[in-house]
């Protein structure tokens, strides 16, 4: 019988193998690695700057958020909010807490509303470092208690911090001149000085629609040894002011011309905290434009009662801003300053180009 045993040699794999053992050149890989850098160059910023507009989105929401909050306690109470109590004396020091601190119950937040003890004069030097504590426990507990809604997702505050600011209009002092009469046509929407009573809506006679109501601030870098322009604010004097500003030109001219790094001396606790009302911490005006390249400055007092507190954020090209009647946008940073200060002003009647 005739076996066929079939061919059990192995194939030739000499040319495989000597392919096996060719691996990538030198050359091969830098081309490899740079095509990979310059992807990585064409798509981070494109992630980052969807991301950073989703954030600047997210603020322009919580604006639009407390904006409606403040219409609802308008509506409630028959006036707006303001930072001194309406039904109790004026002294020195009132009774300083924020607007957003009234605004909780609308914010969804009546825990923390009924944890705030309004009876209690606050003063805003109870927050610094050699201040330690406020009047109040139940008032010291809530400045570390985080309110989302305040917050712009852009910056990094510390727990409890504050970015968004009710406007205090254009007025170079937070309330009045000593011995100057009374200029309600320059203040916000909300403003500090009650002495004409709580606010209202039907006060701001240039239109809710042509009003900013509310904006942001970046928050102080928390560090009283370290400046940082675009965060803290400096003081003009290294002693008592020896002039005080009537216009807000002479005070923006003054943190102009006066500015020197390091400072004589900064502020670096603004917007810590939620709870307490006043330009430290919850309000601004429209003294400078939006992320003005001139630093904010106070004629040394504090609290902030003479100082430039402008706009301030992260957003490329702009801040948010919400105005009386609720809507929301974007405001370049390049506005005209006098078109910026007719939208912070109540009863101005300025009439603003394009914005």
């Amino acid at each position: 019988m005739l076996r066929i045993v079939a061919d059990r040699s192995p194939p030739d794999l000499g040319d495989f193998r000597a392919g096996a053992r060719r691996g990538t050149s030198h050359v091969e890989v830098l081309v490899i690695a740079a095509i990979l850098s310059l992807l990585m160059a064409l798509v981070l910023p494109a992630v980052q700057s969807i991301r950073e507009s989703a954030r600047r989105m997210d603020c322009m929401s919580r604006h639009r958020q407390v904006a409606l909050a403040v219409h609802n306690f308008a509506q409630a109470n028959g006036h707006l909010p303001g930072p001194v109590n309406p039904l109790a004396g004026h002294s020195a020091f009132p009774r300083n807490l924020s607007e957003w601190a009234r605004v909780l119950p609308f914010l969804d937040r009546s825990d923390m509303y009924q944890q705030i003890d309004f009876d209690q004069t606050e003063s805003s030097s109870g927050l610094y470092p050699a201040y330690p504590t406020l009047r109040r426990p139940s008032n010291q507990r809530l400045l570390s208690t985080p309110l989302p809604v305040v917050i712009c997702p852009s910056d990094s505050p510390p727990p409890g911090g504050c970015n968004l600011r009710v406007c205090h209009g254009t007025l170079p002092w937070v309330n009045r001149k000593p011995n100057a009469p009374e200029d309600v046509s320059r203040s916000g929407i909300l403003p500090l000085d009650l002495r004409r009573g709580p606010p209202r809506f039907d006060q701001a006679t240039d239109g809710l629609s042509h009003t900013v109501m509310i904006s942001e601030r970046l928050v102080g870098d928390l560090n009283p040894g370290l400046y940082t322009p675009y965060r803290d604010v400096y003081l003009l004097w290294s002693g008592a002011p020896p002039v005080l500003f009537d216009t807000p030109d002479e005070l923006g001219d003054a943190c102009r011309i006066r500015f020197q790094s390091p400072p004589v001396g900064e502020t670096s606790y603004a917007g810590t905290t939620w709870l307490v009302g006043g330009q430290l911490f919850t309000a601004y005006n429209h003294v400078l434009t939006p992320n003005s390249t001139i630093p904010d400055c106070n004629n040394n007092s504090l609290p902030l009662t003479q100082a430039a507190v402008a706009a301030r954020s992260w957003h490329p090209g702009g801040v948010n801003a919400a105005f009386g009647d609720g809507s929301a946008r974007f405001i370049s940073e390049s506005i005209d300053l006098r078109v910026w200060r007719a939208l912070g002003t109540r009863a101005g009647g300025e009439v603003e180009a394009d914005f």
